[in-house]
């Protein structure tokens, strides 16, 4: 007889993979636990690239390519005594070229205490080619209490880092070439920005979004490629978290505000949209039943997809939206994969098709004696915003932190802990809709499910008799659903699951055509 450790052993085990509709393709991690994932990058020939660092001292940059063999991995210090270096955005040129951008700072016993940017630039080799420190004079304290940048690439290789400081102080930009020359350092104080959040290179303008010292409005600025100061605004919202730009040069701007749907709506979502020049077109509330915080949003095929979190039932969870570019509200979801935690959504990208891949950190747990238990997530939607499929990957992998289309429609993914980096075959993306005729498949929706779910299966003709059988993770059949008189073609069915208890299964359709199991799980 198993003992109870020895089963939950098993459990962990083999839960991260139990439930996912697809075949992940690889997962590399990088062999310490030490290292911690921060962002990646994919170049144009494919290749992952992802960036992390090494105790709070060192920063490391990994290149791997689309079948998951490490091509290269870098170290770079800062050669100065109690000064160290960190990670935090990633780009890659037309020319595979890889920026590292970060920060240099000291440690005491509660703060990081930056004193620099820095920007690393190695080839598609992963020779150094140059790096170049910026200083900045950061305050921490209960107002201040971190720093932040992004940086982009344009298509001559010159490299834009955006951040926020005191000394300059407001909004910082700066520029620099191919060859790792300072083009410009320019800073904006107008609207007293105290803080940085995010910024979007979209042609010849770059715009920043970040927090002011009085905690109800949401400064933005926006600069050409050239250095000059195009226009600032500033509107009412508790911090500007994201900015967009579309092909007309219109701005969006996500922030939040309480109480802006109704007078008792608590934390609402805001969206703004500013023409070309700056000025206000229209400011767009939106409430998801509590308290909701957003966090990214990005523009494809003329829809703003959106992620944040709320509260709900004690906790957070995480929440996806879409838009149109008139703010116009399409579709949105919640995920709630554990009701006995907060989980957050980090980072989101949409495909031309409209559906939409989410990275973070939630539910379910791999453990169903601690039902609390988070792992890192990674769920699709369609464009009408129904689950296609839910994966976790690694559940020692700790949260999410981005995910990357490949030029062939594969994703990769990284994780915090490890440095892990994953990778999805195309064929497996979709979920549903990538297998309707391969006569072999079944797709469950949602995917964990609670009280019912919707199995689709392909057959390729006519069945008189048809059985759903449900399996524990043991073999054990525990549900049987009997079906009549099956058209070919792909079939809907819906089945009540409200007596199985939480845990993980199998399920196998039964008839003269043979079909491969699905996992899902129950909670």
């Amino acid at each position: 007889m198993k003992t109870r450790s020895t089963i939950v052993g098993i459990l962990l085990l083999v839960s991260a993979n139990l439930f996912s509709q697809y075949t992940i393709d690889w997962v590399n991690p990088c062999g310490n636990f030490n290292k911690i994932g921060v962002m990646s990058a994919v170049d144009n020939l494919d290749n992952l690239i992802i960036t992390g660092y090494f105790q709070s001292e060192n920063i490391y940059t990994r290149k791997y390519d689309i079948n998951g063999n490490l091509l290269w991995e870098t170290i770079d210090s800062s050669a100065i005594n109690g000064k160290y270096e960190k990670p935090i955005w990633l780009n890659c040129d037309i020319n595979n070229n890889v920026f590292v951008v970060g920060k240099r700072y000291s440690i005491s016993s509660v703060w990081e205490y930056p004193d620099a940017m820095v920007a690393l630039k190695y080839n598609s080799s992963g020779m150094l080619q140059w790096k170049q420190t910026v200083p900045v004079s950061v305050l921490i304290g209960s107002q201040h209490p971190g720093f932040n940048l992004r940086s982009e690439v344009d298509d001559n290789g010159n490299i834009y880092i955006g951040t926020a400081a005191a000394d300059p102080s407001g909004f910082i930009l700066v520029k620099i070439d191919p060859n790792g020359n300072i083009l410009f350092t320019h800073n904006s104080e107008v609207n007293a920005p105290t803080g940085f959040s995010s910024m979007r290179l979209k042609d010849n303008k770059v715009v920043l979004t970040g927090s002011s010292g009085t905690a109800s409005t949401a400064p933005i600025a926006a600069w050409d490629t050239s250095g000059t100061l195009l226009w600032t605004n500033s509107v009412s919202g508790k911090a500007g978290n994201d900015v967009e730009v579309d092909d007309d040069g219109n701005t969006f701007l996500l922030t939040s505000f309480s109480n802006q749907v109704t007078s008792t709506s608590g934390q609402d979502v805001v969206i703004y949209k500013f023409n070309p020049s700056g000025v206000q077109l229209w400011k767009k509330d939106y409430d998801f039943g509590g308290s909701d915080f957003p966090t990214r949003f990005t523009l494809v095929s003329n829809r703003l997809s959106t992620i944040g979190y709320a509260s709900g039932s004690g906790y957070f969870d995480w929440i996806i939206f879409q838009t149109d570019t008139g703010g116009n509200k399409i579709w949105d979801s919640r995920y709630n994969g554990t009701s006995f935690n907060d989980e957050y959504p980090y980072y989101i990208v949409a495909k031309p098709d409209n559906n939409v891949i989410v990275t973070g950190t939630g539910g379910p747990s791999p453990d169903p004696l601690n039902l609390s238990y988070l792992q890192m997530v990674i769920l699709e939607y369609s464009s009408t915003g129904a689950q296609l499929w839910v994966d976790t990957p690694n559940m020692y992998g700790g949260a999410g932190l981005s995910c990357t289309l490949a030029g062939d429609n594969s994703l990769f993914a990284m994780s915090y802990y490890n440095m892990t980096a994953y990778h999805y075959d195309a064929t497996s993306l979709g979920g549903m809709n990538d297998n309707k005729n391969n006569g072999q498949a079944i797709n469950i929706f949602p995917n964990p499910c609670s009280t019912s779910a919707t199995i689709e299966f392909y057959m390729a003709k006519e069945e008189e008799n048809v059985s759903v059988l449900i399996s524990d993770l043991f073999g054990n059949l525990v549900k049987q659903f009997p079906f009549k008189n099956l058209l070919a073609g792909t079939n809907r069915i819906s089945i009540d699951l409200s007596e199985l208890k939480t845990g993980l299964y199998f399920c196998e359709i039964n008839s003269n055509i043979s079909y491969k199991r699905a996992k899902f799980l129950k909670y």
